[in-house]
């Protein structure tokens, strides 16, 4: 069984729930949401795949970034879940967001090693100390977040300048098509993500 398939079996009908965003499986495979495993503490296992279970009204069907480029447009999860992996547990290896679309009924699952991403955008060897970073808002985290933001990740672009570019090019301006290739190929560099389009019924 590959991650993909042992997520969404874990998964199971909360796939369908829209009450609970984040959850956690852990190390022996138990699923729960965060508030939940948060509140249990050093009573269940340790973390191993965070999940964003994430659901778009239709409207945003037509944003080119949501669908097909999702962690472009989740900047401040990746932080946050980076951050909650340096100081709270090692265990955590995988970020995993599910993007939910009425337009289509399709919901679009991409999956992400944690590590990979961070040595990818300089996190881990950018020279702020994580370990500080205890509470969101901090200067630590400011200085941490305005370092991600402001690399030129995606062939010489920032993950705004990426957004702007794709959105522009699937409004019409055909001349940005070539420079989306690049964008898509750093993109899927920098993040390797595993990616699967899972019908909804």
């Amino acid at each position: 069984m590959n991650l993909a398939d042992y997520i969404l079996e874990k998964f199971g009908d909360k796939l369908y729930d829209r009450k609970h965003v984040y959850y956690i499986i852990t190390t022996n495979g138990e699923i729960y949401d965060l508030n939940d495993y948060e509140e249990k503490g050093t009573a269940v296992s340790k973390p191993h795949i965070f999940i964003a279970n994430l659901w778009f009204i239709s409207w945003f069907g037509n944003d080119p970034v949501v669908y097909h480029y999702p962690l472009l447009a989740q900047r401040g999860l990746l932080l946050d879940v980076y951050l909650w992996k340096r100081n709270r547990s090692h265990y955590l290896k995988y970020l995993v967001v599910i993007n939910h679309f009425s337009f289509n009924k399709q919901a679009v699952m991409e999956i992400i090693d944690i590590e990979t991403f961070a040595r990818n955008t300089n996190l881990s060897i950018n020279g702020v100390d994580s370990s500080r970073v205890k509470n969101g808002g901090s200067e630590e985290e400011k200085k941490l977040e305005r370092k991600l933001e402001e690399q030129n990740l995606f062939n010489g672009h920032t993950f705004a300048e990426a957004v702007n570019i794709i959105k522009k090019c699937y409004e019409g301006d055909k001349s940005l098509i070539g420079e989306v290739d690049a964008i898509n190929h750093a993109y899927h560099r920098v993040f390797k993500p595993y990616r699967v389009i899972i019908p909804l019924v």
